[in-house]
This record gives structure tokens, C-alpha cells and sequence, in this order.
């Protein structure tokens, strides 16, 4: 079973297509975390 929503896969549906990516990339994705530092003015 996905632990993605309807609402996800609808959504991720043509990039979990890609052969590079498929569903385990999507879900590497989806786990992961950002730090976005600078963003200020």
C-alpha cells in the first residue's frame, strides 16, 4: 500500500511515471527536509 493520498498521487502522478523517479523516488521526495537560509533582504 502508497503513503500517499488520492489527493498525492493525482497530484505526483506524471513525475512517479518518470523511470528515474517512479513511486520509492516519490516517496525519498516526500521524506525529505529543506533548509532554506538568506531568504531575507
Amino acid at each position: 500500500m502508497s503513503s500517499f493520498s488520492k489527493e498525492e498521487l493525482v497530484r505526483y502522478s506524471r513525475q512517479m511515471m518518470l523511470p528515474e523517479i517512479k513511486l520509492k523516488g516519490q516517496e525519498k521526495i516526500k521524506a525529505a527536509k529543506v533548509l532554506v537560509v538568506g531568504a531575507g533582504g
